[in-house]
């Protein structure tokens, strides 16, 4: 059945699920919502991909899972949306727009629900921004929060992550459609938000990675987190972002998680490495497929600070490093020695 506004039975309405991305994140939702009992297709950019997936029935980007029969892969985006209740959006984000380009004509009234986390470079443009600007007004939700894929496909791990919406009968089916096992959602009507935080988190787990790298206590990463949480705060304030969203799942949450888990955390692992004194070059080789948006995220959000006049010393630290060619070192140095001021 497809999403209908007017349905009370919004849960009812979301059956087969497109998943676009069939990266970590997109791997493991698409498994979670086909064990859910959703009919799922899942895009891969990479032909050898999706015939991995349909005949061996695993993912080289998602090791150790096994995917259900009720998840058909594809390299063809066309064949992935048609007849889709609901489009997920996991590509990476720096990719999102020539994706959307592609799949715009296909499924055009079809709710999309943006699952990935980055900022694009150049333009600053959110996940949902980027949507509205290549799909046009079509019903949209963001989902975010302190989650990897490992939790999400733990039944004994009890994960949560917030679902934003300005249509709330969208928000409540969403909702309702992953409350399952170890998923416990929560509604926001804060899209911007939700996405704008989710992406930032990134930024600022590189700088734990680079401090972790430089074997700082953590000690020194609690300070930090709290630090990146004050400008975090900050720069929302200044865009209009309610405080709440700050410090709800897909702010506090998120940052959290992203900065103190060393095993599943892209940008935290480039972090790791450029602390431990890599090359930039060597430390972005060494992730190998895995993409870590922080790497570009730092940058939108230097711009973001400069067109709201907000003093980010962390984010700004991070990109010296990663655009400037700033020792790390150095950085913690200079962070070290700023005036002393009282604690907002």
């Amino acid at each position: 059945m497809r999403y209908n506004p007017r349905r009370m039975a919004a849960k009812d309405s979301l059956h087969a699920i497109a998943v676009i991305g069939a990266g970590r994140w997109g791997g493991a939702v698409a498994i979670f919502l086909a064990e859910r009992g959703c009919a799922v297709r899942l895009w891969a950019r990479e032909a050898e991909v999706a015939a991995e997936i349909r005949e061996r029935r695993t993912n080289p980007f998602l090791p150790g899972f096994r995917f259900p029969e009720a998840v058909a892969a594809t390299d063809r985006l066309a064949e992935a949306v048609a007849g889709a209740d609901l489009i997920a959006l996991a590509v990476p984000v720096q990719f999102l727009r020539a994706v959307l380009k592609e799949l715009a004509p296909s499924n055009p009234s079809c709710p999309i629900l943006g699952i990935n986390k980055g900022i694009e470079q150049g333009t600053c443009a959110t996940v949902p921004e980027i949507v509205r600007e290549e799909l046009g007004p079509r019903p949209y939700a963001h989902l975010g929060g302190p989650c990897f894929p490992e939790g999400l496909l733990n039944p004994r791990t009890p994960v949560a992550e917030t679902v934003a919406s300005d249509d709330p009968v969208l928000a409540r089916a969403i909702q309702d459609l992953f409350a399952w096992r170890n998923f416990r959602p929560y509604r926001s009507a804060d899209v911007r938000g939700v996405a704008v935080l989710g992406a930032m988190k990134n930024v600022y787990a590189i700088a734990a990675g680079a401090a972790a790298g430089l074997g700082l206590g953590q000690e020194s990463i609690a300070v930090l987190v709290t630090r990146a949480l004050a400008e975090l705060r900050g720069l929302a304030r200044a865009m209009g972002i309610p405080e709440t969203t700050v410090h709800g799942l897909s702010g506090l949450g998120d940052l959290i998680l992203t900065c103190y888990s060393p095993a599943s955390s892209h940008n935290r692992a480039l972090g790791v490495a450029l602390g431990e004194g890599a090359p930039l070059g060597r430390a972005l080789e060494a992730l190998g497929p895995r993409v870590a948006e922080g790497y570009f995220t730092a940058a939108c959000v230097r711009e973001l600070a400069r067109r709201h006049e907000v003093e980010m010393p962390i984010a700004s630290g991070v990109y010296r490093v990663l655009y400037e060619g700033a020792g790390v070192k150095d950085i913690l140095t200079e962070w070290m020695g700023r005036p002393l001021r009282s604690e907002a």
